[in-house]
């Protein structure tokens, strides 16, 4: 689906930015950037030395005989990715700063 892949960037990307000082907030978006885009290199690229190693595009047959080792090598990396963000520590949100770089004043509720 087209609008999935913009869905799943914008949260990535929130998700990354939203737990930096406002100040890191550009160079924490960049190297998510450049990492995921990184990891989609990679990942084709694996996909495809596994298919033409194993198969290739002479018969049907021979399709087939790499697809289906392709396709279990992305399972396999998507199932480690899935199994990295359950297992990974999570990251407290940071408290407010000003652009300065120093707290924001905490207001209070009491009226």
């Amino acid at each position: 689906m087209p609008g999935e892949h913009v869905a799943q960037d914008q949260h990535g990307t929130k998700s990354v930015v939203s737990r930096v000082a406002p100040q890191d907030i550009g160079r924490a978006s960049g190297t998510f950037n450049t990492l995921r885009q990184l990891g989609g290199a990679f990942g084709v690229a694996l996909t495809g030395a596994v298919f033409a190693t194993a198969g290739g595009y002479a018969t049907a047959r021979a399709f087939s005989e790499g697809y289906v080792p392709a396709m279990s090598v992305s399972a396999a990396l998507a199932f480690a990715a899935t199994t990295a963000g359950i297992v990974l520590p999570r990251h407290r949100r940071l408290a407010p700063t000003t652009i300065t770089g120093h707290a924001a004043p905490v207001q209070s509720k009491a009226g």
